[in-house]
C-alpha cells in the first residue's frame, strides 16, 4: 500500500523523537519510509498502527523503526492513517483554552503543536509538542501555514492566519468559539482592515471584550462538535 501510494523510500521528518533511539540515530529529520535489510519483513511492524522508517545510525549502520503515522511529517502529503494535527497560535491563546486542547489531544490521541516566539511549557505527552520561532509579528503564523496539512485545525484569533489555513484546505477556530469559514473570514478581514484604517486616522476604536466564562464554554462546545464530526468523517 505504501508503495502504491508513492511513499516507499520517501524522506520523512519525525515530529517527536523517542528517548529509546535518541542517541542511536544520526538525524530524525532524515528518515526514509521502508526498511534497510531483506531480513526485515512487513509482519515485524503493526502496519495498522505504524509506518516502517529507516534511519542512518551515528556509527554509519542503519536502523529500522516502526513510527506512529501521526508523528511523521511529509511536507505536502498526509500519510495514510495520519491524524489531523491541532495547531495553537500560542502567543496570545488564553491558558484555559490551551488546557481544553491538551485534554482533547490526550483523549482523542491527536497530535497538538504549540507555536510561539517564546519558550513554551506544556504537559509531558506523546501527543503534545511546542515550536519556538524567531521573533517577529508574522513568523509564527507563517510557520503554521507552511507546516500544516490540509485538514489540520489551528486555534487562533489572527484573521490572516485563519484565512491562510482555510486557503490551504485546513480549518481555523477562534478561542471565543467562532469556526471560520471562507465567507466569514473574508468579512472578518474586511472589518480588520477597516479598523486598521480608522486607527491609522487617529480614531480610538477600543479593543476586544475581556475573555469570559461564556467564551470558554462556547469554545469547548464548538471544538467538541468540530472534532466529533471530523473524526466521524475520517
Amino acid at each position: 500500500d505504501l508503495e502504491r501510494a508513492g511513499l516507499w523510500n520517501h524522506p520523512v521528518i519525525v515530529d517527536k523523537s523517542w528517548n529509546k533511539y535518541e542517541g542511536l540515530i544520526k538525524s530524525r529529520q532524515a528518515g526514509h519510509i521502508g526498511w534497510d535489510e531483506s531480513t526485515i519483513t512487513p509482519d515485524i511492524f503493526d502496519m495498522q498502527q505504524e509506518i516502517p522508517v529507516w534511519f542512518e545510525k551515528v556509527d554509519g549502520d542503519c536502523l529500522s523503526v516502526g513510527i506512529p503515522a501521526q508523528l511523521l511529517t511529509l511536507k505536502g502529503f498526509r500519510l495514510p492513517g495520519g491524524a489531523m494535527r491541532l495547531w495553537i497560535d500560542a502567543d496570545a491563546c488564553p491558558k484555559v483554552i490551551k488546557e481544553i486542547l491538551y485534554r482533547a489531544a490526550e483523549r482523542l490521541r491527536l497530535p497538538l503543536t504549540l507555536v510561539a516566539n517564546m519558550k513554551l511549557h506544556h504537559p509531558k505527552s506523546a501527543f503534545i509538542d511546542a515550536v519556538q520561532v524567531a521573533a517577529g509579528a508574522d513568523v509564527a503564523d507563517a510557520y503554521i501555514v507552511d507546516h500544516a496539512a490540509p485538514g489540520d485545525l489551528v486555534i487562533t484569533a489572527d484573521i490572516p492566519l485563519a484565512a491562510g489555513m482555510i486557503e490551504k484546505g485546513g480549518f481555523a477556530l477562534n478561542p471565543r468559539g467562532e469556526l471560520y469559514t471562507a465567507d466569514n473570514v473574508r468579512r472578518a478581514l474586511s472589518m480588520r482592515n477597516m479598523m486598521d484604517d480608522l486607527r491609522g486616522a487617529g480614531v480610538v476604536t477600543g479593543g476586544p471584550a475581556a475573555f469570559s466564562q461564556s467564551d470558554r464554554q462556547a469554545f469547548a462546545n464548538q471544538l467538541d462538535r468540530f472534532l466529533t464530526q471530523r473524526l466521524k468523517e475520517g
